[in-house]
């Protein structure tokens, strides 16, 4: 468990406040849904496009505001993003770890992220495909994992890196997604 800084809180207010909802977290007829594409390792990362259909379906199906994190390895995405969510990079620990705490959501691969995440008691999607979630999933009691469970995964590390057809993750349907969202953030 992750302690939020009373400092860290009080940017991600301002930071929220300036990018979508007002200043004391409190959100106008909406809800935030917190976004991590990334992992720092690119194979084990759901398809760009497939969390943009989420975001798009967020904001559509519940009014609601996406706040997109992107670490130094998706820094070359932001424009890619910000055309559809707020983009929130470059965050220190506490920052992050205080504008995930403020969410209704997260949803992120198997990375660090999704990791801090499940430490501040954020209500958690943590997509796996190549990884073992046996062995690399938060446990937390807000925490969901989904696994689509190919015959292939987990996998070795070399594997991973050249994997070519990246089914574990690729045959992951937004929908499937939309759906396990649903129920985990009412």
């Amino acid at each position: 468990e992750v302690a939020v800084k009373p400092e860290a809180l009080a940017w991600a207010r301002a930071w929220l406040g300036i990018n979508g909802n007002n200043g004391d977290g409190i959100k106008w007829n909406n809800r935030t849904l917190l976004v991590a594409p990334g992992s720092g390792a690119p194979e084990k990362n759901w398809p760009r496009e497939f969390f943009r259909d989420i975001v798009q379906w967020w904001q559509w199906s519940s009014s609601g505001q996406v706040v997109v994190v992107l670490g130094p390895a998706e820094d070359g995405d932001h424009a890619f993003w910000s055309e559809c969510a707020a983009v929130a990079r470059g965050l220190s620990l506490a920052r992050l770890a205080a504008l995930i705490s403020l969410s209704d959501g997260y949803l992120g691969n198997d990375s660090g992220v999704t990791q801090l995440a499940a430490a501040v008691g954020a209500t958690t999607l943590a997509l796996f495909g190549p990884t073992d979630p046996a062995v690399w999933a938060p446990r937390r009691p807000r925490v969901s994992v989904a696994r689509l469970g190919a015959e292939c995964s987990p996998c070795a590390h070399p594997v991973m890196k050249s994997c070519p057809h990246r089914k574990c993750l690729k045959t992951f349907d937004p929908p499937d997604i939309m759906r396990l969202l649903k129920e985990k953030i009412p």
